[in-house]
């Protein structure tokens, strides 16, 4: 670049160097112009340059940094600072800004005004060094303040002298105020600062800099992925009107030469997948629109243990003619440390009681021990006596956890519920979030539990907890009957998560429901049995769908497979009896009659329902029957048959009846639970240590009748694959019965009737031998 058009942009450079104001003219008068924020626009919200209160919004040790090269990369921009949290409540920050050019050729004009360069070198330098403090004083508002020490060469400043620099002192003040923090509508705050309001010293006849008064509004939205920017300052408000008159000779004003100025700085961003950023910048001033921008970055805080760490790349179009002011920023954002209150809880720690954080660790390790009631009574101590305990987000989430574990669903749902509202950017939120849809699909609101799935569906939320929602969002489906949205859902959960065996298992079943082929039936099942299972309720659930296969094979005829499936069933599973007898229906059809003998009686055994005892003994006398043991198929079917009779089937006023005096028993149950819930609230007392020994056996026993009830309600709803109801086994045992009963009868008969001809032949023999040996003695006699 040529050192006259050079020359010529150094004026444009004046108006980018953004500490916050300029040094007067030439002339001496007080600065006109305030220098523009343009370049450092990505950072300005976390800069105490803009105001030094902002820094109780950093709840990290955070550094910023940006770097503009202008016209050319001949002058070079930098800001660099760090902010460190103190306590809870304070801010201190260090900032560096810099200015900085090339060697540039000194030039004059000419008679004709162009320049003329001299073969001089001049440059330019100018730094500022901030020292800054902040803090949270009241209620929503906070206040800081700027030491600033400035110094600049001036282009060559001094340099018939020897050279030198002008250096200067300034103190700048800020206030900020939250307007509202929500975990949707976001965090919003305006704040007022002011730009070298008060002059401490100079130093080598160091100019006055152009006083600024600034306002902000700065916010996001939506958990923070949308979020703006507003800056608006009042340029030199406080100068001298009259330094800039312009008069003739003979005094008359010509030109007032000032009026009161303003700039605007606008952005408006957007995080994208937690990962990328977009921003649109404007500026304005008198000329309307004075600069566009564009911004792209990234924030990543999920490789930085969820703090902030962002890096984004700015660029800037003046709108003015003729001007080359345009230029690259490259900015950088970074959180390290642990949060202020986290750091602030562990100081009080160290200096007083570690008695909280003792309680915590002994009530984490009776939740894990699964002693919910002793665990919720610990975890209600700790905010009763402790409730600015650092952890407390995760106290109340394990309090109401400890509380629907124990089958206390009202009072579980209000404390979730206010988990969420009390600590919206916790991460138990998510956790909270599935405790309620748990709670809401036992009590068969499925509207609530959609709603739940849409918070535990948002990008925030841990993956593992994502997919607990799919697996009850699928079952909710499968409830109302809309199989395909089921296995929509269901087929997201992916292998290696706990629900994914039940999501599998669950999907067989919508296909079903669907009246999709067989073979994607088959195919799920198969999924489930062929994954891990480590749990108990896995396990079953596995041997669950090796019961179903089986019945599928036993309807396909494929009878060998049938019988290695349901052989996979463990005896010490809920669903070994359904096996067994699917075992014997299956050798009555391979006609492996000695098998049916063997699993009859071994069903008969082994299971406590009259109703299987008596199909077992169905089987054992099938197997006898086709055997031509009639005597015993007989008898084991009068026997069956003796037993049959006495069982009653139950209608359906019976399960009604039980599951009015279930509600009643659950209204109950809500008041003790209420009852309890404001016990714990009371703190520790040995009054209280007494009374919750007697609840906790009124609560017990309160749960084991509900226990009673869903097994019964189970039973009575059960619909497995081979087994059926009284009356049906009823009906073949009277039809067998006959049957053996008549074979039985008839062989007698045929017995008798064979006995008569056989006594009639040796009748009809005896007489015939009579006859000759009469006609001999007569032919003897002649």
């Amino acid at each position: 670049m040529s050192s006259i058009k050079l020359l010529r942009r150094t004026a444009g450079v004046l108006m980018l160097l953004t500490v916050g104001a300029v040094t007067v003219l030439a002339d001496g008068l007080p600065g006109e112009y305030l220098l523009t924020q343009r370049w450092r626009n990505m950072i300005a919200d976390r800069s105490p340059l803009t105001n030094p209160a902002l820094m109780t919004e950093d709840n990290y040790i955070s550094g910023r940094l940006a770097i503009a090269p202008i016209l050319d990369a001949a002058f070079l921009l930098g800001e660099f600072g760090v902010t460190i949290p103190i306590g809870l409540y304070q801010s201190i920050g260090v900032s560096i800004l810099g200015e900085y050019a090339d060697d540039i050729q000194e030039a004059t004009f000419d008679a004709a005004g162009n320049l003329d360069p001299n073969g001089n070198v001049t440059s330019y330098f100018s730094e500022m060094f901030i020292g800054s403090y902040a803090i949270h004083f009241w209620n929503r508002l906070s206040a800081g303040i700027n030491l600033k020490v400035t110094g600049n060469n001036g282009f060559g400043y001094n340099k018939d002298e020897g050279g030198g620099m002008q250096v200067g002192g300034i103190v700048d003040l800020g206030l900020t105020y939250r307007l509202i923090r929500h975990s949707l509508f976001g965090d919003h705050l305006v704040g007022l600062s002011t730009q070298n309001l008060v002059s401490l010293f100079a130093v080598n006849d160091m100019e006055l800099y152009s006083r600024d008064l600034k306002l902000q509004f700065i916010g996001n939205f939506w958990e923070r992925r949308i979020d703006y920017g507003l800056d608006i300052d009042f340029k030199d408000f406080l100068a001298d009107a009259q330094a800039f008159k312009i008069t003739d000779e003979s005094g008359s004003i010509l030109d007032n030469g000032w009026s009161p100025e303003f700039d605007i700085n606008l952005k408006i961003g957007m995080w994208m997948l937690r990962l990328f950023k977009v921003y649109v910048q404007a500026g304005f001033d008198k000329d309307i629109i004075d600069y566009l921008g564009l911004a792209l970055g990234f924030n990543i805080p999920t490789i930085n243990n969820g703090r902030d760490l962002e890096v984004c790349v700015q660029y800037n179009l003046m709108t003015e003619e003729n001007t080359e002011a345009t230029g690259l920023t490259f900015s950088a954002k970074v959180d390290f440390g642990k949060h202020r209150e986290e750091v602030y809880a562990r100081r009080m720690a160290r200096l007083a009681s570690l008695s909280p954080n003792e309680l915590y660790n002994q009530a984490r390790r009776l939740y894990s021990e699964k002693k919910y009631w002793d665990a919720f009574f610990v975890f209600s101590r700790i905010t009763v006596e402790f409730p600015d305990f650092f952890k407390s987000d995760w106290v109340n989430y394990y309090r109401s956890s400890c509380q629907e574990e124990l089958d206390m669903r009202d009072v579980a749902i209000t404390n979730y519920e206010s988990t969420i509202k009390e600590y919206p950017l916790s991460g138990a939120v998510p956790y909270a979030d599935l405790g309620l849809m748990r709670i809401h699909y036992r009590n068969g609101d499925f509207a609530k539990v959609a709603n739940q799935y849409v918070e535990l569906s948002k990008p925030n939320v841990p993956d593992s907890l994502r997919y607990h929602g799919a697996y009850l969002m699928g079952q909710t489906h499968l409830q109302s009957n809309d199989p395909h949205k089921a296995i929509q859902v269901l087929s997201t959960i992916p292998e290696g998560h706990p629900d994914y065996v039940f999501a599998q298992h669950a999907i067989a079943i919508a296909h079903v429901r669907a009246g999709s082929e067989m073979s994607q039936v088959v195919a799920a099942l198969e999924n489930c049995v062929g994954a891990q299972a480590e749990t108990p309720s896995q396990k079953e659930i596995v041997s669950r769908s090796y019961l179903f296969l089986g019945y599928i094979f036993y309807e396909e005829n494929a009878l060998s497979k049938a019988v290695v499936a349901l052989r996979m069933v463990p005896t010490s599973s809920y669903y070994a009896e359904d096996a067994l007898l699917g075992q014997g229906w299956t050798a009555l059809k391979a006609r492996q009659w000695s098998d049916c003998i063997g699993t009859g009686s071994l069903l008969t055994k082994t299971t406590k329902k009259p109703v299987l005892k008596c199909e077992g003994m169905l089987i054992r006398a099938y197997g006898h029957l086709l055997q031509k043991d009639y005597s015993q198929a007989e008898a084991v079917l009068s026997e069956a048959y003796e037993k049959i009779k006495s069982i009653t089937q139950m209608g359906d006023d019976t399960l009604n009846y039980a599951k009015m005096q279930y509600e009643s028993n659950r209204m109950s149950f809500n008041f003790l639970a209420e009852k309890i819930d404001n016990i714990s609230k009371s703190g520790q007392t040995s009054a209280i240590a007494a009374a919750t020994d007697s609840l906790h056996a009124e609560q017990q026993a309160y749960v084991k009748e509900f226990g009673e009830y869903y097994d019964f309600a189970d039973e009575f709803k059960r619909s497995s694959f081979f087994t059926r109801n009284a009356d049906a086994v009823r009906e073949d045992i009277e039809y067998a019965l006959a049957r053996v009963q008549k074979i039985v009868g008839s062989a007698s008969v045929q017995k008798v009737q064979k006995k008569a001809e056989e006594q009639e032949q040796e009748l009809n023999a005896e007489i015939e031998r009579l006859q000759k040996e009469m006609e001999k003695l007569q032919q003897e006699n002649q």
